[in-house]
């Protein structure tokens, strides 16, 4: 779709319309351009029809809660993911300590060591906000109205 848009005169509103692009591009359309008014309001009365009404919205509350309970299980791999990555930080670590303890000069293992705590911190951080993010809540037909 394509717009147009113009004056008619200084005292009217702006004349907006929608034409189909196939009539500049290939001539090969004949429909008249039509009001953005008329568009606007087919599409809003549309929507109210089938979407905004009380007989879909037990429809529309099921499909909402399926793409919630989607969208939870991708969190709960990532979430995994981000933990999984975490205890193998975490162990990085632990290594690292044990080797300072068996007498490996500190100052070589401290550059990694305080890569090792960032990373830690970064993935702590990213677990809580996706633990916030997934938490469950269960959308009703009375939420939506």
């Amino acid at each position: 779709m394509q717009g147009n848009h113009r004056h008619e005169s200084k005292n009217c509103p702006k004349y907006i319309s929608y034409r189909c692009g196939n009539r500049d591009r290939t001539k090969q359309c004949n429909n008249r351009e039509i009001r953005r008014e008329y568009i606007e309001m087919y599409v809003l009365d549309q929507l109210e029809k089938r979407i905004f009404n009380n007989e879909a919205l037990p429809k529309l509350v099921e499909m909402l809660n399926e793409y919630k309970a989607n969208s939870n299980s991708k969190m709960s791999e990532e979430l995994s993911d981000l933990q999984n990555k975490l205890e193998k930080n975490k162990k990085q670590r632990a290594n690292i300590i044990k080797a300072i303890e068996d007498g490996l000069p500190p100052e070589s293992l401290k550059a990694r060591m305080s890569e090792l705590e960032e990373e830690k911190n970064l993935l702590e951080i990213s677990i809580k906000q996706l633990k916030i993010k997934n938490a469950t809540v269960k959308i009703s037909e009375e939420t939506l109205q």
